[in-house]
């Protein structure tokens, strides 16, 4: 009775398994090589290859071989149910066989019944780690929805290293602009503010991080007239008017006479300046034999596969909370990659800075901390004598990488 009852409950599946004929592999059994994960637990699996039956388990990147067993697929009469149906029998190192009802066998499932217990055993295809890359990606996105983007919750906020600067901008923020032309020329500077808002620039080259110096921080003001402020050729209310700025527009101060006098009742001097021109990070594209990157407003995927010669892109990879991430991959001349990475990460008030040098000779990495441009110039200074030596210790590793590169190069 208990036999018929097993065979009861073999015999529907096998034929339920039959019925999926849009995904079975072949309609007579004959296994592919394949790698399959159990359906139940992560670390375990099956690999299929030359005839071979290889059961595995997996930690991490680590994984180890259970067993390596010679298999077949038979048809015949199974004992143990009375009945005749395919099954997969596993020889092991003991003579024994274990034999398998072959349930599914199909893109998506392989579904064995083990005779003698019934209890059934189901793997999935193992992903590719390209594929498991893509879901990672996505389920980030999906937690990421209707969170504050890094860019968006540190706009405008300038840290520094004690050495350098960098600001922060929001993408919504960036009106990119072809212009190259930079305008300098003579304004009263009564008619100037301090730079304190989203800075808006004249010829705007889409960087989403404005790196800079102390001391030319220190002079980057905006226009403060609505109608905005005519340049004049020379510092005179008589001097040519050579072109007009727009109200908010950053500018840079070069120079002032320091004679004081008054316009309107403000009072100021008058100050040799040129439209704020900065550089940093924005999103690009190397193309193909070209000496320039151009600007993009995002990177597509089909891009970073970089099946070019003399081809790169810059891209954010990371842009939510607390956390920044930037990779700038080049593929050269000698079909290699090079990579460059920037990661940023407010922890306790301080912003910390990882940057990553990468080409075939090897890889170099510092992390550097930064500060916010008002804090105590003790600890500014302090900050700037504990960077200053991490950077001559990142230089002198990326340079002796970069030559033993170059040595490779000469070798080939």
């Amino acid at each position: 009775m208990k036999k018929l009852l097993l065979l009861l409950l073999i015999i529907p599946l096998v034929f339920s398994c039959n019925s999926k004929k849009d995904k079975k592999i072949s309609k007579k059994t004959e296994f592919k090589n394949g790698r399959w994960i159990s359906t139940t637990d992560s670390t375990e699996g099956i690999e299929i290859k030359n005839g071979k039956w290889i059961w595995f388990n997996k930690k991490g990147e680590t994984e180890s071989i259970v067993s390596i067993y010679d298999f077949k697929i038979l048809r015949g009469y199974i004992k143990e149910i009375e009945a005749e149906l395919e099954y997969l029998a596993i020889i092991t190192d003991r003579n024994d066989t274990l034999k398998y009802a072959i349930l599914e066998y199909s893109n998506e499932l392989l579904s064995l019944s083990y005779i003698g217990r019934g209890n059934t055993i189901n793997y999935a295809p193992e992903k590719e780690k390209e594929e498991e890359e893509k879901e990672k990606e996505a389920t980030e996105k999906d937690s990421q929805k209707g969170q504050e983007s890094f860019l968006e919750k540190y706009n405008n906020t300038i840290w520094t290293d004690g050495i350098s600067t960098i600001r922060f901008r929001k993408l919504s923020s960036i009106k990119y602009t072809k212009l190259t032309k930079q305008i300098k020329g003579y304004v009263f500077d009564g008619f100037l503010k301090k730079n304190s808002d989203n800075i808006k620039l004249y010829i705007d080259q889409g960087y989403f991080i404005i790196k800079d110096n102390i001391e030319t921080i220190k002079n980057i003001y905006d226009i403060n007239t609505v109608n905005g402020l005519g340049i004049r050729e020379y510092p005179s209310m008589v001097g040519k008017i050579v072109d007009t700025l727009d109200y908010g527009i950053s500018v840079k101060i070069l120079n002032k006479t320091g004679e004081f006098f008054e316009i309107d009742g403000k009072k100021g001097q008058w100050a040799e300046i040129e439209t704020y021109n900065p550089y940093g990070h924005r999103q690009h594209l190397f193309p193909d034999n070209d000496g320039r990157t151009v600007f993009v407003n995002e990177v597509s995927e089909l891009d970073t596969y970089l099946e070019c010669h003399m081809c790169g892109y810059k891209k954010i990879t990371q842009n939510i909370g607390d956390i920044l991430s930037v990779i700038d991959n080049v593929r050269n001349d000698f079909g290699d990659i090079e990579s460059s990475k920037n990661s940023f990460l407010i922890n306790n008030n301080e912003l910390i800075h990882t940057q990553e040098q990468e080409n075939p000779a090897g890889k170099v990495s510092v992390e550097s901390r930064f500060v916010l441009l008002s804090s105590d110039s003790i600890y500014i200074e302090e900050v700037k004598k504990e960077n200053k030596i991490k950077y001559k210790l990142f230089n002198d590793e990326w340079q002796r990488i970069r030559n033993e590169y170059a040595l490779m190069l000469d070798d080939y």
